[in-house]
Formats: C-alpha cells, sequence, structure tokens
C-alpha cells in the first residue's frame, strides 16, 4: 500500500527571510486517509495537526497551490516501510525534520531548499530510497 503526502514550500517568518532561500522557508505536509484530508504543520513551539474539513475526492493540493505557497511536491512512499530511524543531532524537530521522519528520509538536510533539492534528486533517477514510489512537481 502507499501513502501520499504533498510537501508544500512557501515563504517562512521574518527570521527566516534573513537566512533561508527565498520561498523556501517553511514546509508544510498534506496527508490523506481513506476518510479525511489532514495537514500538518511543525510550528516554533507546537506540532500542529488538523483535520480539514474536505471530502476525500476533493482536490484539496489544488486548494493549497492557488494559494501563496512557492511550490509543491507529491511523494507517494510505501505505507510500511522498513528503514532505521535515527534520532540524533542531525534529526532536528524542525518543519524539515519532521517532513524527513515523516517520509521515512535520514538524509542529512536541513533547511526547506536543501530538502526540496534532495527530492528532486530522486525524482530525477540520481539517488535511490526503496521506499520512495515516486515524486512529482504539482
Amino acid at each position: 500500500m502507499k501513502q501520499e503526502c504533498w510537501l508544500i514550500f512557501r515563504e517562512g517568518s521574518k527570521w527566516s527571510k534573513r537566512y533561508l532561500k527565498s520561498g523556501f522557508g517553511h514546509v508544510d505536509i498534506l496527508m490523506k486517509d481513506d476518510f479525511n484530508w489532514y495537514v500538518v504543520r511543525p510550528r516554533n513551539r507546537l506540532l500542529e495537526v488538523k483535520i480539514l474539513d474536505f471530502k476525500v475526492e476533493d482536490n484539496v493540493p489544488l486548494m493549497f497551490k492557488q494559494m501563496d505557497y512557492t511550490s509543491m511536491m507529491k511523494v507517494n512512499v510505501e505505507k510500511e516501510f522498513d528503514v532505521r530511524p535515527t534520532l540524533n543531532i542531525f534529526h532536528l524537530m524542525n518543519c524539515v525534520g519532521i517532513a524527513k521522519y515523516m517520509l521515512g528520509l535520514f538524509p542529512y538536510v536541513f533547511t526547506p531548499w536543501q530538502l526540496y533539492k534532495y527530492l528532486n534528486k530522486i525524482r530525477l533517477g540520481k539517488i535511490k530510497v526503496k521506499h520512495v514510489l515516486s515524486i512529482e512537481i504539482v
């Protein structure tokens, strides 16, 4: 079985605009199951998980894309994959760390732009990750 995830890259806070690539200051994770759409929004002091008021049939990624987001990637992963998760100093609990953990990825990337470039390398076939079935730019 596969799990569809949409990584939504967007401008971040005022702080992140100073240090991170323009348009890649934050990443949200949009997912759906058999019953609901939900969005995971890592914040400074909390992890916000919202069940969205949409039907599973609704095109929620398109609705998000029409908002102020820079880029969106759809990532299909095996729902039950066997990777050895490592929580260490290189797996920060920020938006990128949460996205990597949810996708079962453990590269040494720390910013949304680095994550975007890493996923793009997987999409182009330069890096192989067996539980990542496909990646497309939406």
